[in-house]
């Protein structure tokens, strides 16, 4: 699954995500969970993602 922060004035859907991803990508790295989009990306102070609070926003 991929995690997307859109920019003020972008419009962009999933679809448009997943097709430009699998010009460049092989299969396997394909995003098979799809596509989330979401505000902000939790960060620790370090400027480190933090993965664990990603996947709270996903259960």
């Amino acid at each position: 699954m991929g995690f997307i922060v859109k920019k003020e004035g972008i419009a962009v859907s999933e679809e448009e995500i997943l097709d430009h991803l699998s010009k460049y990508v092989s299969v396997e790295k394909l995003l098979h969970g799809g596509v989330q989009f979401v505000d902000a990306i939790p960060k620790s102070s370090s400027g480190k993602i933090l993965r664990k609070e990603l996947r709270k926003m996903f259960e």
